[in-house]
């Protein structure tokens, strides 16, 4: 993610998650085996679940799930997450 050279954004499919970004270099076939949760910082996922709930987003509550894309997100949608992950600040 922009600014935060630490953290990843996954995908796989509808699903995503995010990871620190040593997983990055894996390949897209793989799922991701250390999650943001395991970074040094724990309350990082907390502090960023907590900023997107307050933009309205709904990310998976821990670090060790997965969020989902469907049919029933419009690009607005999308966009609105990809502008509060960019406006994060730790």
């Amino acid at each position: 993610l922009e600014g935060h050279p630490d953290v990843y954004l996954q995908r796989q499919g509808s699903l995503f998650w995010l990871c620190a970004t040593d997983t990055a270099a894996l390949a897209e076939q793989t799922l991701p085996i250390r999650s943001i949760g395991a970074l040094p910082d724990t309350r990082g996922y907390a502090k960023l679940f907590q900023h997107c709930l307050k933009d309205g987003i709904y990310l998976p509550p821990s670090p060790f799930e997965v969020g989902f894309l469907s049919a029933a997100h419009k690009p607005d949608h999308i966009a609105a997450l990809a502008q509060s992950l960019r406006n994060f600040q730790r």
